[in-house]
């Protein structure tokens, strides 16, 4: 039986560079879709995820760079390889910085494109191990078990996708569209969007009956929810935010995510 073929998300202007690109990635049996804008990418993720993503950093919406960190604190585990003809050393520096895994000098060579995606491929494919603390809450990502204060916590198998998600981006928003995404992998209707809630709602009560007053799984109007943490305190009420990216899908490229420069 065939595998299905790996998804890459090519994230490119230049017709003529996204026209090789796709001749390239297609030879090497990669299923490709490519965008544009960055705001075009950000949409296109928040339907489906991608194996991988090549990113072009001069986009005419938005600096690639921008992009980069978007992803980096919704999809933490998505590899990102830019492409680019920039060698400055320190725009290499600054894109590492915000989380790309590999970059790729223009033009590329086939062999060695090729090789740098599938590279990465494995790398990230490695098995997640560790432990992630927040307020007493304790996350095992090799066992995907749950302690508080040192006692497990039952959870159901979406549960603990959910808080070890939120938990990932302890302190942002995330989509319900993400959510949905990455945890169904499905896009989000009422059905599922509900749901999504019961589960929320079953988190919040578990971290309640067990004591948790310093963590709290916020909705945000109209976008989605944020683990936020107060440090020796209980948390009080917070006025929800806008995550300016996510203006950036939603206008259509229009609204800019706030510069990194």
């Amino acid at each position: 039986m065939m595998s299905a073929a790996r998804k890459v998300l090519l994230v490119e202007d230049d017709e003529a560079q996204a026209n090789w690109a796709k001749l390239v990635l297609t030879r090497g049996r990669f299923d490709v879709t490519h965008c544009q804008t960055g705001g075009q990418a950000i949409r296109a993720m928040t339907k489906e995820v991608p194996d991988a993503v090549v990113l072009d950093m001069r986009l005419p919406d938005v600096h690639g760079l921008e992009v980069l960190v978007w992803i980096r604190r919704n999809f933490f585990d998505v590899p990102v390889i830019v492409l680019s003809n920039a060698m400055q050393e320190m725009q290499i520096v600054e894109a590492f910085s915000a989380g790309a895994d590999d970059y790729v000098l223009k033009p590329a060579r086939e062999a060695e494109f090729l090789a740098r995606i599938a590279a990465m491929m494995r790398r990230k494919g490695h098995a997640v191990s560790g432990t992630i603390e927040i307020g007493g809450i304790a996350i095992d990502l090799g066992w995907k078990a749950v302690r508080i204060d040192g006692e497990p916590v039952r959870m159901a198998p979406i549960e603990y996708e959910i808080l070890e998600m939120m938990a990932r981006h302890l302190g942002s928003v995330v989509q319900r569209e993400v959510l949905v995404n990455r945890i169904w992998g499905r896009s989000i209707d009422e059905a599922v969007s509900r749901s999504l809630d019961t589960h929320v709602y079953r988190i919040r009560h578990k971290l309640k009956v067990h004591g948790v007053s310093n963590v709290s799984l916020r909705s945000v109007y109209n976008l989605g929810y944020r683990l936020e943490w107060c440090r020796g305190r209980a948390l009080a009420g917070a006025a929800p935010e806008r995550d300016d990216a996510l203006r950036l899908a939603e206008g259509g490229g229009e609204a800019m995510l706030p510069s990194l420069l």
